[in-house]
């Protein structure tokens, strides 16, 4: 559903064939379109993707996702859970998020298919950058390690620190990366 509204974005804008950038969660969405409308997107960008499996950050939940998303539509469950998980997102380094968006965070996190989006990623033909940070405490570099090779040719950027939002700590690194890849595409 995300991924259709990001189509439904891209269609009203009329803008052309876009790189559609992803981070995190938003890899899947960013794949998802570049499969779904391959003439809207020229390219794509995944920073700190999520890959083909779970990763540390899904791993370390004391209960499944799962049933905390079940729990968390539960109006009494939700008001004794969100303090939990603020403070769970907030030792993860996800700070000053409203409650609303930490429930969605879990809803999503819990239904996320790592096989629908591997299925993606093997049959994307869009040129695709890779970016991740070796300290990411979210995603192992493993995981950014297979989307390396899983994913089409398109530049592979990777920090030794950055933490899980480099769009954020090395913005301008990346910027510079995009702009370069861009001129060189536009000029093919």
């Amino acid at each position: 559903a995300r991924a259709d509204f990001v189509c439904a974005v891209l269609d009203a804008l009329d803008l052309g064939p876009v790189m559609v950038m992803g981070h995190s969660m938003g890899g899947a969405v960013a794949a998802a379109v570049a499969i779904r409308r391959p003439d809207l997107v020229s390219a794509l960008a995944l920073i700190c993707s999520i890959g083909v499996r779970r990763h540390r950050g899904m791993k370390q939940w004391p209960i499944p996702p799962q049933v905390v998303s079940v729990l968390l539509r539960l109006g009494p469950l939700r008001r004794r859970l969100t303090p939990q998980m603020r403070s769970a997102f907030e030792k993860s380094g996800f700070k000053g998020h409203e409650d609303p968006a930490i429930q969605q965070t879990v809803h999503c996190v819990a239904w996320t298919s790592f096989s629908l989006h591997e299925r993606h990623l093997r049959a994307l033909r869009t040129p695709t950058m890779v970016v991740w940070t070796k300290d990411d405490p979210m995603i192992e570099v493993s995981i950014s390690d297979k989307l390396y090779w899983i994913c089409p040719t398109g530049p592979r950027v990777v920090f030794q620190d950055g933490g899980h939002n480099p769009q954020k700590s090395r913005a301008v690194e990346i910027g510079e990366a995009v702009t370069v890849w861009a001129r060189g595409q536009a000029a093919e």
